[in-house]
């Protein structure tokens, strides 16, 4: 299954991470940097995640993966684990606005998202 669901995820991860610029608040250092370097390993090539990769971000639920492929040496099987959880974790962790532009997002704008639902509750 997890294969299945990397396998989808590379279809349209890589091109996503190059093309949105993201920012977070308080919090959100590690995963950002995670993001950076996600996007880095998918614009080289490169498959290994370094060692002292951001992992403050990664739910605890899911750190044992991360732990148990690290002893086991499998760079494959962490890379795997990682990668999901930086892709799994940025709209987790972050509100829209902080991974997406104002403008596209409608919020922050005139007359978008934000504006209309005050306009919504207003009524």
């Amino acid at each position: 299954m997890l294969d299945a669901s990397m396998s989808y995820l590379r279809q349209f991860a890589p091109a996503v991470l190059a093309a949105v610029q993201f920012a977070g608040g308080p919090g959100t250092e590690q995963l950002l940097q995670a993001v950076s370097m996600l996007a880095g390993l998918n614009a080289t090539g490169a498959r290994k995640v370094r060692a002292g990769a951001p992992v403050g971000f990664v739910p605890t639920k899911w750190a044992g993966y991360l732990v148990a492929a690290e002893q086991a040496g499998d760079v494959t099987a962490y890379r795997r684990y990682w990668e999901l959880a930086v892709l799994v974790s940025v709209p987790r962790r972050m509100a829209p606005c902080s991974w997406c532009s104002t403008t596209s997002c409608g919020y922050g704008s005139p007359g978008g998202r934000a504006d209309r639902a005050a306009v919504a509750s207003d009524r």
